[in-house]
């Protein structure tokens, strides 16, 4: 026999230990296989590619790789950068961080090397944190001009009472490590911050946060929110909410807290679908809710629910 035919009559053999050991799982980590890389034509035999020599030994070996161990369904998730940090001994910590994220994050709410400080939040409830000047200013545009614009502050502690301490800590959160610590509790807050600071990143994270988190029950608060951010995207999105699920919006808790703008807004919706018995009883209890001894006196009794 030549040795093209004894070629193919190894390969065939060869195929054939190979696919007798798949089915019967006999295949091992050590086990060296030819590496195939041609078919011949018209037939479904592969055949090994062999080195141009008298030995006629394949050109290329390789390994059958272990099959994955599963995966467990009890893993912890990944802790953050912020949290992992924690962990890291006071001294010499740059040796742990393997990325300048990881580093970076030492630094959130860390008076290490700080260059600046903010009072956060009303008087009365006031949080003094500390921040660096360099990281705010490559985050934020209204951070740079703060620090390094013409019009630059020199004091060393700057007032930020329109915000709530626990949005800002979450604005530099993702400044410092780019992690977003979204939840329902800081959402709009978060959102308001990244707003004034110019932080559209984080801004889109919080819209698409609340998108996701979207329902009747508390479709009329992001309504009204909404309005204040000029969130084209969110308005929208809380139009076609209340559109088809009218009557559950309107009888939902932050429907009475909507200011007269967003009221004015719903009662002109042409597209609401709803009975405007329900309409009108809703708009009581609005006004019940709203009522003030300045505006106009307090009905004596509530309306119809029937």
């Amino acid at each position: 026999m030549d040795n093209s035919n004894r070629d193919g009559l190894n390969a065939m053999e060869v195929h054939q230990n190979l696919s007798l050991s798949f089915e019967q799982n006999e295949i091992n980590e050590d086990m060296e296989v030819p590496l195939f890389v041609q078919r011949t034509r018209g037939s479904s035999n592969p055949i090994p590619f062999y080195s141009q020599n008298i030995t006629n030994q394949p050109l290329c070996m390789y390994k059958v790789p272990a099959r994955p161990a599963p995966e467990s369904t009890s893993a912890e998730p990944r802790p953050s950068t912020v949290a992992l940090r924690r962990s890291w001994p006071s001294d010499n910590w740059q040796s742990y961080g393997a990325t300048i994220r990881e580093r970076n994050a030492v630094m959130f709410n860390n008076g290490l090397m700080s260059d600046v400080s903010f009072n956060v939040g009303p008087k009365e409830s006031c949080q003094k944190i500390p921040a660096h000047k360099y990281v705010l200013a490559t985050g934020s545009s209204v951070f740079y001009a703060m620090f390094y614009g013409e019009l630059a502050e020199n004091s060393s502690a700057i007032d930020i009472p329109d915000v709530e301490p626990f949005a800002f800590l979450t604005l530099l959160r993702y400044l410092y490590s780019d992690e977003t610590d979204l939840n329902e509790d800081n959402v709009l807050s978060t959102l308001y911050a990244a707003k004034k600071y110019l932080v559209p990143h984080l801004a889109r994270a919080c819209v698409e946060f609340l998108e996701q988190n979207l329902s009747a029950s508390n479709v009329c608060t992001l309504l009204t929110q909404s309005h204040l951010f000029e969130d084209a995207d969110l308005l929208d999105r809380c139009w076609k909410v209340i559109d088809a699920q009218a009557e559950l919006a309107l009888a939902s808790e932050s429907f009475l807290e909507v200011d007269h703008v967003t009221l004015q807004g719903i009662l002109d919706r042409e597209t609401l679908n709803v009975k405007e018995l329900v309409l009108f009883n809703a708009l009581c209890h609005w006004a019940e809710k709203n009522a003030t001894a300045e505006s106009f006196d307090r009905p004596q009794r509530t309306c119809d629910k029937s």
